[in-house]
């Protein structure tokens, strides 16, 4: 059975499909852990969910995507098997719409089976693993999530702009480890209440990372869960980290460019 759940527009789709870069990395924030990422040459789907929710959980957030209407795909990466981030009808629409592969840890992996995607386009990744997705390289490193250990984290570097990908990941070794090799461009990680780190704790984590530009999310997603952006405002000014933060809306995308140099629209 379907879950019934009101959608955008298609032209949204059509428009996020449609747009290219020559350079950098584009991003498209779908909501909660969710985001469609465009390189160069390729579309990446991180934690993609486009769905409502599940028994005892309220999305708070609009649905932009119909994942039945999804034609361009190249891969998509899953942190870990929790719904949010491994959820079964999107997983099936992509695959059945699209060609992509599916890369996430072993956790991951076992689900997706379960849910009748092709094995040939399944691939388990593990820690300190690199592979290439199109013109996009990618790192696996450790998630540091309570409630899934076998959870993991990426770096994608492609365009010239290195990102990093927390999934529902705490702070973590590994984040001073990638702090230390430098170059980051962005960090992407998650804020919230009950599940997720708190507003300050996000800023503390940001800075073992050393990136450019913090890119938080999953605040809007789960009524009783979402994350305070006017409390993490006051946070930034009264802390005045190091890198830029910018809170991307539903819908909305960022052209960021190797320069660190970006755009919003």
């Amino acid at each position: 059975m379907q879950e019934a759940i009101s959608y955008w527009d298609d032209s949204f789709r059509q428009r996020l499909e449609s747009k290219t870069i020559s350079e950098g990395l584009l991003l498209w924030a779908l909501s909660g852990p969710s985001f469609a990422l465009r390189t160069p040459q390729a579309m990446i789907y991180l934690d993609p969910f486009l769905g409502s929710g599940g028994p005892g959980l309220f999305r708070a957030s609009a649905v932009p995507l119909n994942p039945r209407r999804i034609t361009l795909a190249d891969g998509v990466l899953m942190s870990h098997d929790h719904l949010d981030h491994c959820h079964e009808p999107t997983l099936r629409a992509l695959a059945a719409g699209t060609p992509a592969r599916f890369f996430g840890p072993a956790s991951v992996v076992e689900k997706v089976l379960s849910f009748g995607l092709p094995r040939e386009r399944v691939v388990e990744v593990k820690v300190g693993e690199r592979f290439t997705l199109g013109d996009a390289t990618i790192a696996v490193w450790p998630g540091y999530d309570p409630g899934e250990p076998r959870a993991v984290s990426f770096v994608i570097e492609s365009g010239g702009v290195k990102a990093f990908f927390a999934g529902d990941s705490l702070s973590g070794l590994a984040l001073d480890e990638i702090g230390a090799a430098g170059g980051l461009d962005i960090a992407m990680m998650a804020f919230g209440r009950t599940w997720y780190m708190s507003e300050a704790e996000l800023l503390d984590a940001a800075l073992r990372l050393r990136p450019r530009l913090l890119l938080p999310y999953h605040w809007d997603i789960w009524y009783g869960h979402t994350g305070d952006p006017l409390k993490l405002g006051r946070l930034i000014e009264q802390r005045k980290p190091p890198f830029a933060v910018e809170v991307l809306l539903l819908g909305e995308c960022m052209h960021y460019r190797p320069d660190g140099q970006y755009t919003r629209e």
